[in-house]
């Protein structure tokens, strides 16, 4: 909605009445119109649906016009599926410059009640606006410009359902490897179990693609998510090789025991750690945040290894 002030129009309402409406063709016609448009529209992206001029005696006059537009828009994606973006509409006069025509925010606009049922059948969910005048200057071109904004929060309950919670139970069932008895009778299915984790995770993941943003750049969060549960599973499909080793080939059954009871209870925790870890993730620093979790996982490991061929040195000298 426009309204400016031109007491030229006063001429125009009949003398009977006190303000008078006409189409956008009779008002180019009869009267001066500032020519505003959007100017961040795709090529073709402007489809105009109504247009009226409601001219009064007092020279005050109020453009409503409705538009189906294609807005050019530069999504911020690092934080999906929690993400909040900024929507913006951009508009200036098409023809004049800043010395004949300035754009000023009307007080009395409510678009409060506009904003947020536009977005109740959307995957949106409509929080604040705000509206503000710029004056633009590039080399000759001086425009007077409004911006009005529009803040939304993405609905993360359908990535949640389909996407993080059956991950973080593949995490957890992988965890029921190291609840089978260590015994000949349980080798195919602790490895078949570790394996069949991995690979299923290796499916979401791929489904999890398609969801992710076009256009984006570097890690997003569910990247990283998916990354920290991709670790833990190959942790645990390679502490189970471990622990078949031990077991199997160096013939040491009481530390293989022993490992996967220490397993059973070290696990759980290095887990919740790091997925909890993931919730305090931001957009700024995701990769850096990766690589810190991932060398974390590595890092405590290779100790966990580093401290089993050693007590196995330690178990194989008091055998002897």
């Amino acid at each position: 909605m426009l309204q400016w002030y031109d007491p030229r129009v006063s001429g125009l309402v009949p003398k009977d009445q006190i303000g008078r409406t006409l189409s956008e063709g009779q008002a180019k016609d009869l009267m001066w119109t500032p020519d505003v448009i959007v100017t961040n529209t795709e090529l073709q992206g402007r489809s105009v649906i109504s247009t009226s001029f409601h001219i009064s005696v007092d020279g005050m006059v109020n453009k409503t016009q409705r538009l189906l537009v294609k807005i050019k828009e530069n999504f911020d994606g690092k934080e999906f599926p929690y993400d909040q973006q900024a929507l913006h509409v951009l508009l200036a006069s098409a023809s004049y410059m800043t010395d004949d025509v300035q754009l000023v925010p009307m007080v009395t606009a409510n678009l409060s009640d506009i904003g947020a049922s536009s977005f109740d059948k959307s995957d949106w969910t409509f929080l604040f606006h705000d509206l503000k005048v710029f004056e633009e200057s590039v080399g000759s071109l001086k425009k007077s410009r409004a911006q009005f904004v529009m803040h939304v929060l993405r609905d993360a309950s359908p990535y949640m359902s389909s996407t993080i919670f059956p991950e973080i139970m593949i995490v957890v069932l992988s965890f029921t490897v190291f609840l089978f008895p260590v015994n000949p009778g349980f080798a195919m299915p602790r490895v078949s179990s570790a394996v069949i984790a991995f690979l299923s995770m290796l499916t979401i993941s791929t489904r999890t693609s398609a969801m992710l943003p076009e256009v984006r750049r570097g890690l997003v969060w569910m990247e990283l998510f998916e990354v920290v549960c991709k670790m833990l599973l190959f942790i645990v499909i390679m502490l189970n090789i471990l622990v078949e080793t031990v077991f199997h080939s160096w013939q040491q059954p009481e530390l293989a025991k022993q490992l996967v009871f220490e397993l059973r209870l070290a696990f759980p925790v290095v887990a919740g750690l790091s997925l909890a870890a993931c919730s305090v993730a931001t957009g700024k620093h995701l990769e850096l945040f990766c690589d810190a979790v991932r060398s974390a996982l590595l890092l405590v490991t290779a100790i966990f290894i580093l401290s089993v061929f050693r007590r196995s040195r330690n178990y194989a000298s008091m055998q002897k």
